[in-house]
């Protein structure tokens, strides 16, 4: 019976979701005492404690380095709770950049003095020695996390939501894909469908400046000037763009070609940068308004930017 006892004891002691540190959180200060206390008056500085054997840790670490050797005024401290440590960590430990130090915590004072409950754990330390937040164990996505916290430590910020900021990106490669798609159609003469899917793009992210240009620049193609007109000027009083400017002179100096619009045209069409159907159509138009030296510029232009961007991709 004492042994079923003291197995459910060990049990509990440890439970599988630990988080954080017996006495410290985040906010507080680290108590930079004897092994510690080298790291005062340093910069921000992040320190890593894991046992350097463990297949865990080594993964931990794995991940870890690749990221943050992208970022730059960090110290760094290793502190192996083994005597020695393993020769797979030092090799990670070695291709670290920037100022680091390598410590050896057999005997459990600094494991003790932090409060780690286990391991590896990650502390992220501002400027004035204090917690700004930690990671604990492995877990799926870490290098996201390694990015976040990071990131907020060199912005003195508390680290946000990683889930929500992933979920964010998918998002943003999805809208991406579908903007590439309709891209296509315009090209394949293909606007109706190219419109319904731009405008779902618009809808879904009213920011998105390539899915507003190609919305507005598909029913140009359809000969909806009105529409496009309305699009492209409100548009823009939501963002100051010459690119956005490009669509609504396009549509303009189709319905009235005067020298103010055909100006503009040719101006904003010089420096558009990926677009080229636009830069195209605008190029017809000052042909047929017998701009002949201005159009062969921008003909060239246009197929400039077709090679640099659509053919190159293909």
């Amino acid at each position: 019976m004492k042994a079923i006892v003291l197995l459910l004891l060990t049990f509990y002691m440890f439970p599988a979701d630990v988080e954080g540190l017996r006495e410290i959180k985040t906010g507080d200060n680290i108590p930079l005492v004897n092994e510690l206390k080298f790291l005062e008056g340093k910069e921000k500085s992040v320190l890593l404690y894991l046992k350097s054997d463990e297949p865990r840790s080594i993964a931990f670490f794995r991940q870890f380095s690749k990221v943050y050797n992208s970022r730059k005024n960090l110290y760094f401290l290793l502190v192996d709770v083994n005597n020695e440590t393993d020769k797979r960590v030092m090799i990670l430990f070695n291709k670290i950049k920037g100022e680091k130090k390598n410590l050896n915590d057999p005997e459990r004072k600094i494991y003790g003095n932090l409060g780690i409950i286990v391991m590896p754990t990650v502390l992220f330390i501002n400027e004035a020695g204090i917690l700004n937040s930690l990671i604990v164990s492995y877990r799926s996505n870490l290098s996201l996390f390694f990015k976040n916290h990071l990131l907020a430590l060199g912005k003195g910020e508390a680290p946000g939501d990683v889930y929500k900021e992933f979920d964010k990106k998918l998002e943003q490669r999805k809208l991406n894909r579908i903007t590439k798609q309709a891209f296509t159609l315009i090209i394949d003469g293909n606007y109706q469908l190219a419109e319904n899917i731009y405008k779902k793009a618009v809808e879904k992210d009213s920011e998105n400046e390539e899915a507003g240009l190609g919305y507005g620049y598909a029913l140009i193609m359809q000969d909806k000037i009105m529409e496009s007109e309305f699009f492209f000027t409100e548009a823009l009083k939501a963002k100051d763009s010459k690119r956005l400017k490009l669509g609504l002179y396009l549509g303009r100096s189709i319905t009235d070609p005067s020298p103010e619009n055909i100006k503009n045209l040719s101006r904003f069409s010089l420096i558009e940068p990926s677009f080229f159907p636009a830069i195209y159509k605008a190029a017809e138009i000052l042909e047929s308004n017998g701009k002949i030296e201005l159009s062969n510029k921008i003909f060239k232009r246009s197929y400039r930017v077709l090679l640099r961007t659509y053919r190159r991709n293909k």
